[in-house]
């Protein structure tokens, strides 16, 4: 797979800086081609990742897709072996920011 925009873009910041993310969330994930490199770029490059959520509409909740996103994601080749990718399909009606 060739390497994606994200990875390009930030190849001199990924080379110089540790990404200390333990835990991501994306909202409304799709599985496009700019979600799946967005999300793989941090799969592939945070070290101390241990949660990433992507919140998936109930369309596109189904066994064929999450097996289709396994491998898009590269999960075999995730900086953090002790990373977990959970999909769901609950998002919370509350918008409360912090």
């Amino acid at each position: 797979m060739k390497m994606n925009r994200w990875r390009r873009k930030h190849r001199d910041f990924i080379k110089s800086f540790d990404i200390h993310l333990k835990t991501i969330v994306l909202k409304q994930y799709r599985g496009i081609r700019s979600q799946v490199n967005f999300a793989s770029f941090f799969l592939l490059n945070a070290r101390e990742l241990e949660l990433m959520r992507l919140e998936v509409g109930n369309t596109n909740y189904n066994g064929a897709f999450l097996a289709e996103q396994y491998v898009m994601l590269q999960m075999e080749k995730r900086a953090s072996r002790g990373a977990r990718l959970h999909f769901t399909n609950k998002t919370c009606t509350h918008r409360i920011h912090v």
